[in-house]
């Protein structure tokens, strides 16, 4: 019996909250699968898409029908279930790991579906447990196996997507509003000591306002497409057995992330990462994503603005990646570059290349693309070429490649 009036509170019919599913997968097209998926583990109707091409940004609604981005998905709450579709193909390395962590921390108390690898070099069934524990249900769906998991709270794993998980939403908000005084050299020099090196007069330090889906577009090329690089570069420089303490040069890096990935990883025998880039904006995004981690990393991780085409040194050199850059410089100017990087490298160290072959589905950059027999005629006057796969830890013979988009790798003999 009460006594006295009931609060509102208490008078008020209790209502068990509506819990959701989120799917994550590469591009819109890719989520049908992880809706399938979803039905088969009992979920509720998924109607939440978060892409790698999806909005992202302060302004973006999570109640719209546009899909979200898969990096920061709106809406996702505890006790949620999120399907990872198999388009997010997971390798078996530290950053990796931490993005699967990053996720599965959305959804405390709720599930995380993911899909065991076949990829070589993948995140399989054990890999997937010794990251989120033991699954609580496993099921087949059209041929390949899904395991379950519950929720995790975050755990940092010493990669940038700590970073990400940390400041992401923070960077997207900075890079919707940056301004041109914000790329100045001295802005730079004064906010981020001993990370940028002399810097050429011919840096573009322009910054342009971006709507949430450019946003989108350009961080899920930085984050998710540099993470499958980073997999496979960390397993080529093992497979390679590079020497320890060997520097790294990265043409046309954007914000570091394949770069810092190296240098933070303890196992890769990178001591110290430098990125040629053009435009300022890319590098500032990278600072501001490091944080505070930017200080442990000084003299390690560093850039230099301008165009690589005169770009020159004094020190040795273990590695040197392009990777989808090389194309944009003039290729006459490519080939001086290669030569003075030639030149910098040690004995055993490796020239790596990475560029989609031309073809017509490539419509913005078709013009200035490189075929399969101009690049390796390009390579071809430095040694002999291996070729390892782009999607998979594993070396290609040549009549494996064909057209396919891979990793060129030449050596320097002794």
């Amino acid at each position: 019996m009460w006594v006295g009036a009931p609060s509102a509170a208490l008078t008020q019919p209790f209502v068990i909250p509506l819990m959701s599913t989120h799917l994550l997968a590469r591009s819109e097209v890719e989520l049908a699968p992880a809706r399938e998926v979803a039905a088969v583990f009992g979920m509720a109707d998924a109607s939440h898409g978060h892409t790698m091409q999806g909005a992202l940004g302060p302004d973006v609604d999570p109640g719209s029908d546009d899909p979200g981005h898969a990096l920061m998905p709106e809406g996702v709450v505890a006790g949620d279930d999120l399907v990872v579709a198999p388009s997010l193909s997971l390798f078996d390395a530290p950053a990796h790991r931490s993005l699967l962590r990053h996720w599965a921390s959305f959804v405390g108390g709720g599930r995380i579906i993911v899909p065991e690898s076949t990829i070589a070099g993948g995140l399989g069934g054990g890999g997937l447990d010794s990251v989120l524990g033991p699954p609580i249900e496993v099921e087949t769906v059209a041929g390949r196996c899904w395991r379950a998991f519950r929720g995790v709270d975050w755990q940092a794993g010493g990669t940038p997507i700590d970073w990400w998980h940390a400041r992401g939403g923070a960077v997207v908000e900075a890079n919707a509003r940056i301004k041109d005084s914000d790329l100045r050299r001295n802005r730079l020099d004064l906010a981020h000591p001993g990370i940028f090196l002399d810097a050429g007069d011919d840096a573009v330090r322009t910054a342009t306002t971006s709507t949430a889906n450019e946003l989108g577009a350009a961080w899920g090329y930085h984050v998710w497409a540099s993470l499958a690089k980073i997999a496979v570069l960390r397993w080529l420089l093992r497979d390679f057995e590079m020497g320890d303490s060997m520097d790294h040069v990265d043409l046309g890096p954007g914000p570091g992330l394949v770069g810092a990935s190296l240098v933070l990883d303890p196992s890769i025998p990178i001591h110290r990462s430098t990125g040629l880039e053009l435009r300022a904006i890319g590098p500032w995004s990278g600072c501001r994503l490091a944080g505070p981690a930017e200080e442990s990393l000084r003299d390690r991780w560093r850039f230099r603005l301008g165009s690589a085409s005169n770009w020159t040194s004094d020190e040795s050199l273990g590695v040197f990646t392009a990777i989808g850059s090389l194309l944009y410089l003039p290729r006459s100017e490519s080939e001086s570059l290669l030569e003075r990087v030639w030149d910098r490298l040690v004995p055993g160290g490796l020239l790596v290349i990475h560029e989609n072959m031309k073809h017509p589905r490539f419509v913005a950059d078709h013009k200035v693309m490189f075929d399969r027999v101009e690049l390796d005629r390009l390579l071809g006057r430095f040694g002999s070429i291996s070729h390892v796969s782009a999607t998979a830890c594993r070396r290609l013979r040549p009549d494996q490649v064909g057209d396919k988009t891979v990793f060129r790798v030449v050596r320097k003999r002794g």
